[in-house]
């Protein structure tokens, strides 16, 4: 019996993360927006961070996102498992208006 082992070309998208990380980015999203943690599954800073990392890593259009977390490891990048259909369009057009509520040039 071989054993197998699943490898998954990460890129640059690991220290995207942590630089994300090294500035609170969700933790600032989440506390600039009003949103329930009961009723969502990821909370907007998630979305966001998801969002920055698609945007700087693959370059993928908003209705593929998705696509590109199929192939990550998302325990790696959020701390969390994060299944790719939390990634899709809607969920990300959601954290999108809820950026732009929160007046962004303010957040910083």
């Amino acid at each position: 019996m071989s054993d197998q082992i699943l490898t998954l070309h990460v890129g640059p998208s690991q220290l995207l993360s942590k630089l994300c990380d090294e500035i609170e980015l969700e933790k600032t999203s989440n506390d600039l927006v009003k949103w329930d943690s009961v009723r969502c599954h990821l909370s907007p800073g998630t979305r966001i961070k998801a969002l920055v990392l698609n945007i700087l890593c693959s370059g993928k259009p908003l209705y593929k996102v998705h696509e590109f977390y199929q192939t990550l490891d998302s325990e790696m990048l959020f701390d969390t498992s994060i299944s790719p259909v939390f990634c899709n369009r809607k969920v990300q057009r959601n954290a999108i208006k809820n950026a732009e509520v929160c007046h962004p040039f303010n957040s910083f």
